[in-house]
């Protein structure tokens, strides 16, 4: 019996004192107190403030010196209001302790940027000493319909609610001056609690104070709830009260409030009104009714989301539906602050509340993909509502068409119809929404992932049963590879992916426009991506059906371009490199003389002009125009011909893009004919190759330089239109950015429209725009993207002939190309450890023509576009230096990039707030160059930062001034080995719990056998092999 006492005290020692080790050592390793000490190298000592969980405090500070105190995030920027300063004297005593404020207290385990800050305190005086640090609150708990008294002082009050039942908590305040704006309120686990402020009518019709102010939230899970109320009042006078939720059962109709003559009618009282509503799926919706037959309410809904309240106003009225947000307890307030108003001095007029409260679920039907379908609402049914599956990622376009005198109206949220649920979460995707200029239309179109997806319409409260008409069409995401595009380069419009995009075809007939079907393509952005660009192209000559006279398309590539040089004699071709779309430049004279030179251009069927993409434009008047007559070269007429040159900007031709074009059936050409034959020196006219060609020419006068060049050219063939096609034009460049295993959540880095656009023959029936301005980034690292674009308000004219406003649909779709563009990958990205250095200087105080000191990293940088450098921390958190030294090169531009897990709902606010985790550190620099120029050969650069992320990416725009020679980076980082303090309790790493687990699970095998060797002497335990036996007869 005492080896097994003995041997289970052992096994107890080996997992519970590493257990009480553990607590002890990351609690000793991270206290919730600490001293900041300054140095004659460090008149400002530092220390680092973690925030565990979401805080409400002060940092107070204690001393027997003077000191400027303040407290940043991780770029030294100012967070504590313009610190504190205790000024040198005898009385400093009684200037301490100082406080500031920390009520920063949004928290989340993966974004530290919110949850770091550095605490300073900078010597203002010849005494260099300690500062000792804690963190403190006056905490005060509130009791249920007990009126508090509190004196606030320079301590942070904070008040508590011990929340036992879930429902509505109202906070009263009385005529406490403050800005609900300020209040702070914080749940059990540390989130933000939405609430709702308000007052009661004041004492008196004139100079009275309120009779009560108050705020009020919802509560659904119990615990401890914070409140921090700012006010400069010297007291403050606080109570909360309780209101428990009465349920609400679907189909039950309610009717709340008196009746006319009743005591409470004639003196009513102050009322809320608390319901709770059970969402049990997000694949219903929630019709209500709430009709008020007197008196003003102000109506609001708490969803519990997990991570924290959403509240929102909910409208009254009949065939209503409840705003989707998620699954579980809605509680639904009715608030009647107005139960009377004053009309007169002494004289007020009473407001009781009566009300009819209804709810019902709707549920969704199926909608077949790609299909339309006629929904009637009437008056008593209230809500339609529709499901749709979607099996592979995919736009769905959905269009609402009103029938009749009065159509239901659409279920939104911020304009956003469809949801889904994840996670029990409502999701709205991200959709292009528009509507109709010409008839009551709304169409949207919504990227979405594989799920069932979900809206609904509801009767907009006529007399008669509506209609609406809606139709959904579902387009899968196609792929797309990325290209790779130097700055100065246009690539081939063939080398992009070819769209195409179907208009609406069952609009109503009585609409002139219509939108088009959305399109989206999907590709890999890697890490270098917010360099990316992107180019979307229409032509006319892809989309042959709108611009269509006898089959024969208005533009078209040149049959025939050549240029003729006068000396020596030679014709070269060039109708390859006139193509559209080609980047090769075509001298339109050659490089010499110049003076008789031609630029010869034909087709084998009459046209009516020539569009140019000039390059290099003259720099005189020494260009004509001329025609074929099938003998002899004759000048255009602008009168007989109807020539018009719009390259000309006033002074002369070709000095600018433009069309150039005349009537081939205007009378005075009705000579131009065609040439076949040889090329001909003494006719001046080109070899046709065996082929009749309408020819014309443009013909040089001089040599003047410079020598003009174009880029392409277009023919406008026989037969074109009056008035262009007019589009708008949306496009989104979004980004994967949820890091959760298995989502998607979409992100837009590039959002462009481009409205009342046209596509027309003066513009060369073609219309192109390329987007390179975004720079949203995230973690340097590889992510899915998506370009989607779609088109609307196009007429649907068919532009055959001359227009002529007759409206037919022109029965095709419209086509485009697009495509997604990189840079060349002229970039490195180089590992740095950071070593076991510690800073003994800020930079600000450095000696900056010595950086960046002994035995820093070096790489060669030599033309390249962007250099990379990771650096890991010998300590994460710790406030950290670089210092960089740059040989032979020109730093244009510095980046800090902080990785950070990316999931729904803290991403936007992590963007929003900290702009994704990119920063802009050029300003932030120290900067010395070797002569004082700018650029210079030598540049050294010494900035800090606090390191709030496993690793920070040091991202550098760099330059080589001569390009025979190398250029090299010198890096070296260094740490200040700052102490930490911990606010909002201990924690735990991963291996502390892992050995607790381990250890009680081995505690409790100990405890259970030697209770079994209790009930059982005959059992022993062995060790060599660890076995149970039970002892033989002979050994007992």
């Amino acid at each position: 019996m005492k080896k097994t006492k003995i041997l289970a005290l052992v096994w107890l020692a080996i997992f519970i004192m590493p257990l009480i080790m553990a607590t002890k050592a990351f609690a000793a390793e991270f206290p919730d107190n600490g001293t900041i000490t300054t140095t004659d190298n460090l008149e400002i000592g530092r220390t680092i403030l973690r925030v565990n969980e979401p805080y409400l405090g002060s940092i107070q500070i204690t001393s027997s010196i003077s000191g400027d105190f303040s407290y940043t995030d991780m770029f030294g920027n100012d967070l504590s209001g313009g610190g504190v300063i205790v000024p040198e004297g005898d009385d400093l005593e009684y200037q301490y302790p100082i406080h500031m404020d920390l009520t920063h207290q949004w928290y989340h385990d993966n974004l530290n940027e919110f949850n770091t800050y550095y605490l300073n305190a900078e010597n203002n005086s010849e005494d260099l000493g300690s500062y000792n640090v804690e963190i403190v609150s006056t905490p005060y708990e509130l009791s249920r319909n007990r009126e508090l008294t509190v004196y606030p002082t320079d301590v942070l009050t904070v008040f508590t609610i011990k929340a036992r039942k879930s429902g509505i908590y109202q906070v009263w305040l009385g005529n406490l001056n403050y800005n609900p704006a300020n209040v702070i309120v914080l749940g059990p686990n540390g989130e933000e609690i939405e609430f709702i402020s308000d007052q009661l009518p004041d004492t008196e019709y004139i100079g009275g104070t309120t009779m009560g102010k108050y705020f009020y939230f919802a509560v659904f899970e119990t615990g401890e709830y914070k409140l921090h109320i700012p006010t400069a009042d010297a007291q403050i006078k606080i109570k909360y009260t309780y209101h428990k939720p009465k349920s609400i059962y679907m189909g039950k109709h309610y009717e709340i409030g008196p009746e006319v003559g009743d005591d409470e009618f004639n003196n009513p009282s102050y009322s809320m009104n608390v319901w709770s509503l059970k969402v049990n799926s997000l694949e219903k919706f929630y019709k209500y009714l709430l009709e008020f037959e007197y008196g003003t309410a102000v109506v609001n809904a708490f969803w519990n989301r997990d991570i924290d309240t959403l509240t929102i106003g909910i409208n009254e009225g009949f065939n209503k539906i409840l705003p989707m947000y998620g699954k579980g307890k809605v509680l639904i307030t009715i608030d009647n602050p107005d139960f009377f108003t004053w009309v007169d001095d002494g004289v007020a007029e009473m407001n009781p509340l009566k009300y009819s409260l209804e709810f019902e679920s709707i549920k969704a039907t199926s909608m077949d993909p790609n299909d339309s379908e006629l929904i009637s609402v009437s008056k008593s049914q209230g809500v339609a509502a529709r499901k749709i599956k979607i099996s592979e990622q995919s736009i769905l376009f959905l269009a609402f068409g009103d029938k009749g005198p009065a159509s239901p109206s659409i279920y939104n949220l911020l304009g956003d119809i469809v949801y889904t649920g994840r996670d029990g979460l409502a999701y709205y995707p991200f959709a292009q929404v528009e509507n109709n200029d010409y008839v009551a239309i709304s169409s949207y179109n919504i990227l979405l992932e594989p799920g069932t997806y979900y809206f609904a319409v509801y009767h907009s409260g006529s007399l008669q049963t509506e209609y609406i008409e809606i139709t959904n069409k579902i387009t899968p995401i196609g792929s797309m590879d990325v290209l790779t595009k130097e700055p100065d380069e246009d690539l081939n419009r063939d080398s992009y992916t070819k769209m195409n995009l179907e208009y609406w075809r069952d609009g109503p007939e009585e609409s002139p426009t219509m939108p088009t079907y959305g399109a989206a393509y999907q590709m890999t952005m890697d890490e270098n991506f917010w360099n990316y660009g992107y180019n979307i192209t229409l032509s006319s000559d892809m989309n042959d059906t709108l611009f269509e006279y006898g089959n024969t398309a208005v533009y078209k590539n040149a049959e025939l371009a050549t240029l003729y040089d006068e000396s020596p004699d030679q014709f070269t071709q060039y109708v390859d490199e006139v193509a559209w779309g080609e980047a090769t430049l075509v001298p339109i004279r050659s490089a010499d003389s110049g003076t008789g030179d031609c630029f010869f251009i034909g087709m084998e069927e009459k046209f009516n002009g020539v569009y140019i993409d000039v390059e290099t434009p003259p720099t005189a008047d020494y260009f004509s125009w001329d025609y074929w007559t099938g003998s002899s070269w004759m000048s255009f007429n602008p009168v007989s011909d109807e020539f018009v040159d719009e390259t000309d900007d006033g002074n002369w031709a070709l000095a600018q893009d433009g069309l150039v074009h005349w009537n081939s059936d205007a009378a005075g050409m009705v000579d131009w004919d065609t040439y076949n034959g040889p090329d001909d020196i003494f006719d001046n006219v080109p070899g046709t190759g065996g082929r009749d060609i309408y020819l014309v020419r443009i013909y040089c006068s001089t040599s003047l330089t410079p020598q003009p060049w174009i880029r392409s050219m277009r023919i406008l063939k026989e037969g074109g239109f009056e008035g262009p096609i007019t589009f708008d034009l949306d496009a989104y460049l979004l980004m994967d950015i949820d890091d959760t295993k298995g989502n998607d959540l979409y992100y837009t880095i590039s959002e462009k429209s481009w409205d009342n656009q046209e596509l027309n023959i003066s513009a060369g029936g073609f219309w192109s725009v390329q987007v390179e301005n975004h720079d949203l980034r995230f973690n340097h690292e590889s992510r899915k993207g998506i370009l989607f674009i779609a088109l609307n308000n196009i007429p649907i004219f068919n532009y055959s002939g001359q227009f002529n406003n007759e409206s037919l649909a022109f029965g095709d779709a419209f086509n485009l190309t697009a495509g997604v563009y990189k840079p060349s990958d002229n970039y490195i990205v180089q590992s740095y450890d950071v070593g076991d250095n510690i800073a003994t200087i800020y930079a600000a105080d450095q000696n900056l023509t010595d950086l960046p000191t002994d035995n820093s990293f070096s790489f060669n940088a030599s033309e390249l576009d962007y250099v990379y450098v990771k650096i890991n921390p010998r300590n994460r958190y710790d406030w950290s230096q670089i210092n960089l030294n740059v040989i032979n090169g020109t730093i244009n531009s510095a980046r800090l990039i902080f990785p950070a897990k990316q999931e729904p709902w803290t991403t936007f606010e992590y963007i929003d707030t900290y702009d994704a985790g990119i920063y802009e550190i050029n300003s932030t620099f120290e900067e010395y160059y070797s002569s004082g120029g700018f650029p210079e050969t030598n540049l050294n650069l010494s900035m800090e930062f606090g390191f709030v992320s496993d690793v920070v990416f040091l991202e550098l725009n760099a330059s080589t001034t001569t390009p025979e020679e190398l250029t090299i980076i010198n890096i070296k980082v260094n740490q200040y080995d700052l102490p930490t303090i911990l606010i909002g309790g201990e924690g735990f790493p991963i291996w502390a719990i892992v050995l607790i687990v381990v250890g009680s699970v081995a505690v409790a095998v100990v405890v259970a056998l030697l209770i079994y060797k209790r009930k059982n002497p005959d059992f022993t335990l062995s060790l060599t092999p660890i076995k149970i036996r039970r002892k033989t007869p002979e050994e007992t």
